[in-house]
């Protein structure tokens, strides 16, 4: 510890320090509070610590003190972090407050603070979860008072402990100086553990706090969709400017895209039974949005809605006397997205059914245009990004999950690999593309590095 603050000109933090000396935090701050008591450290304004000029004279002139390798070692680690606190103006984490892993680090100690909760959140991708939990204990000791740490580690718990996640966004609550995002981040894990009542009041305040976020207007109108107040939710929707979710890039368009098409799904679903005429109503409003949507912006997400969309229809087919002309375009147009979710989907075999009790009821030309165009071989060729969640090295084989869809993973074959992949790992980070045959599978799996492009 003495060494590092006289390297680092006798002056160092105790969030830095903790950092570089590589100790525990309670062996750190033992070996500080011994420091004090012998009258070596003193504590400056901003809380760094100096060692006291007799002291250094007594250190310096210590038999066996020069130490090049030590000394060396000391260097390349403050080196190392310095280059990691400058590489934190260009991540992508800091740049959105509405962001679920935005950061906003202003002192030094929040910056290490930050370097651990970046850590917490690579290891939450790949679900190590004790490892997030150390990390986010470390970025706590750098800096207890740095309300983003319990807003990130509010969202990561979300995952796996509600107790946890609800425990930290309550401190965050009680730190951030701007409450709506926390309020917004806390209502959606909420939503996602079915608490849809908490979630309610939280949105409420963050809907208070900032009224004009069309943010907030999109998860409160998903808030409404979960709990079948769909009037309401699509009433939300259509006050979203959509221009406004572009400042916030492709992500928030993609949620803007889903919502509009399940909700609307969601609602047409329940007037099977009681309203057909509603129900296909809707549906061709969802139609119509889906036509005026940018199809390349797509994700499994939306895949899997198409998918529900197409069952939809052909229940509403089979029951009703509605004109196959226009499910026939729809599939035309959307089969390879259709396709993409539905190998493999749990509902595929009740899809089937159905399908085929629609086609008895049609005339052989129709029966065999839909048949033709569901078991066409498609392919999709925009670029994905994910990490390697399974490995068969022994039988050649992997699976990917998309970092924009973690509830599928897609299988690759070795021959796919685009290097040595006897040196893949698990977690690795890959770009790929799809093609969709009898299943979905990646193809021209490569490396890729995140450091140099936005994730």
């Amino acid at each position: 510890i003495l060494r590092i603050i006289l390297i680092k000109a006798n002056k160092c933090g105790f969030a830095e320090l903790l950092y570089l000396c590589e100790l525990s935090y309670d062996k750190c701050l033992a070996a500080i509070n011994e420091l004090f008591k012998s009258n070596f450290l003193l504590q400056n304004d901003d809380f760094s610590y100096s060692i006291l000029d007799f002291a250094v004279n007594y250190i310096q002139n210590r038999k066996g003190y020069s130490n090049y390798e030590i000394d060396s070692k000391i260097q390349m680690n403050i080196n190392k972090l310095n280059g990691s606190l400058e590489n934190l103006k260009k991540d992508v984490h800091l740049k959105d407050e509405y962001h679920p892993l935005s950061l906003f680090p202003t002192t030094n100690n929040e910056r290490i603070a930050t370097l651990y909760i970046l850590k917490a959140i690579e290891c939450s991708k790949s679900k190590n979860y004790s490892a997030v939990d150390e990390f986010i204990e470390l970025a706590r000791n750098a800096d207890s008072s740095f309300s983003d740490i319990y807003k990130i580690a509010g969202y990561l718990y979300s995952k796996y402990d509600s107790i946890k996640s609800e425990k930290n966004y309550n401190i965050a609550l009680e730190l951030a100086e701007n409450k709506a995002p926390v309020y917004y981040f806390f209502a959606g894990s909420l939503i996602n553990t079915q608490k849809y009542e908490m979630a309610e009041l939280e949105m409420a305040k963050a809907m208070e706090l900032d009224p004009n976020n069309d943010l907030i207007k999109l998860r409160y109108a998903r808030l409404e969709k979960m709990q079948n107040k769909f009037d309401i939710s699509l009433k939300k929707l259509s006050e979203i400017d959509v221009n406004n979710l572009e400042e916030n890039g492709n992500r928030m368009k993609i949620k803007y895209i889903f919502e509009m098409i399940d909700t609307r799904i969601r609602f047409s679903e329940t007037l099977l039974e009681t309203d057909k005429e509603l129900a296909f109503s809707t549906l061709k409003e969802t139609l119509e949005f889906l036509n005026k949507s940018d199809s390349s912006l797509f994700d499994f997400t939306i895949y899997n809605s198409l998918f529900k969309l197409c069952h939809i229809y052909v229940k509403l087919l089979s029951n009703s006397k509605f004109d196959t002309k226009d499910f026939i375009d729809f599939l035309f147009k959307y089969h390879p997205y259709i396709l993409a979710a539905k190998n493999g989907n749990k509902k595929e075999s009740l899809f089937q059914n159905d399908l085929e009790r629609l086609c008895q009821k049609l005339p052989d030309d129709e029966s065999k245009k839909i048949n033709d165009i569901l078991n066409y071989k498609a392919s999709i060729k925009n670029l994905n990004y994910g990490y390697i969640s399974s490995l068969k090295k022994e039988n050649g084989y992997g699976f990917i999950t998309p970092f924009s869809y973690s509830y599928q993973t897609i299988f690759f074959h070795c021959s796919q690999f685009k290097g040595d992949f006897r040196k893949l790992n698990i977690s690795d980070k890959v770009s790929f593309e799809m093609v969709i045959t009898d299943k979905i599978k990646a193809i021209n799996v490569r490396l890729y590095d995140f450091n140099d492009s936005q994730e």
